[in-house]
């Protein structure tokens, strides 16, 4: 409560006997530069991604994302079936997928970008980077290089 009314805001509670309690906050904040208002994702409008995911949702949440940044998605929840003529590839693996297993394709311009519940870090044996699911929006923005032509 100090903190909140330190910062010039109002705090209270709405409580009801056998119900519970709903508890507000209003505070005035000035606006800041966010990180993410701060990537050029425009720079990725009509790239493509290849996407490998068995999980439905993972895909659509993923998919969503990516073609919020412009780039055309073509997913596929077989790994046989990963379209091979993309700019990206990304493979999201389940914690019962073991990696050895998946065939990492080759990629001539970008690392294939894996998403593991597993911490792991940049293989150049294989060509890929590795990102820890839940996957930062920011993180997987910086896997996906622009290069000039």
């Amino acid at each position: 409560k100090g903190l909140v009314e330190q910062m010039g805001g109002e705090i209270g509670v709405i409580s009801e006997a056998g119900k519970g309690a709903t508890f507000w906050v209003t505070l005035r904040l000035p606006v800041v530069k966010n990180a993410i208002r701060m990537r050029n994702f425009a720079s990725l409008t009509g790239k493509t991604v290849a996407m490998y995911d068995k999980s439905v949702l993972q895909t659509a949440a993923t998919q969503q994302l990516l073609q919020s940044w412009g780039m055309n998605v073509y997913p596929c929840d077989d790994i046989q079936n990963l379209r091979q003529n993309c700019d990206y590839r990304i493979l999201s693996v389940a914690i019962d997928e073991s990696l050895p297993t998946l065939p990492i394709p080759k990629n001539s311009e970008h690392p294939t970008i894996v998403l593991s519940p597993q911490p792991q870090k940049y293989d150049n044996r294989i060509n890929a980077i590795f990102l820890q699911k839940p996957v930062s929006q920011i993180k997987l923005f910086h896997c996906c290089p622009v290069r000039e032509k």
